[in-house]
């Protein structure tokens, strides 16, 4: 579900997070509460709910979910990637493309203010990337095995 709620006098607050994210809730009614223009994306819906982003010469381009709502991208200036998470869908090993809008939608937006930017959330994800970093700026990393087969 898009919760959009319009303020005129500034750029509109995207939040990417998770249907179970009650903290994004709370910051989302405070930042109301001050005038601010948010937006609520769960991006964990998009597994089950249809999702397209559309171009125009006059509105550029709006993220639009199958409820009829719709985030327009150009108001966007900040984006708070509090919990980004990917859509289930399913284990079959394909591609799917509707993975890919998430994708794209973060990528259309990489040029806004980011709370914690994007590549810096993507990097966390990966173990070895992290023990990497650790070990550079002095942890004592102790010996660690990542692999594909739990």
């Amino acid at each position: 579900m898009i919760r959009y709620e319009p303020y005129a006098n500034s750029g509109m607050i995207l939040i990417l997070t998770e249907r179970s994210d009650a903290h994004a809730e709370l910051v989302r009614t405070a930042i109301t509460a001050r005038g601010a223009s948010v937006a609520v994306l769960e991006t964990d819906r998009f597994a089950n709910n249809t999702f397209c982003l559309e171009y125009g010469d006059e509105t550029g381009c709006q993220l639009l979910e199958s409820a009829g709502e719709t985030i327009e991208l150009g108001d966007v200036e900040t984006v708070w990637c509090r919990r980004l998470r990917s859509p289930k869908l399913g284990t079959t090993g394909t591609h799917d493309p509707r993975e890919d809008v998430v994708t794209s939608v973060c990528c259309l937006l990489m040029d806004r203010f980011w709370v914690n930017p994007y590549d810096n959330e993507m990097a966390a994800r990966y173990k070895p990337y992290q023990i990497e970093v650790a070990s550079r700026v002095g942890f004592d990393i102790l010996p660690t095995l990542v692999t594909n087969n739990p």
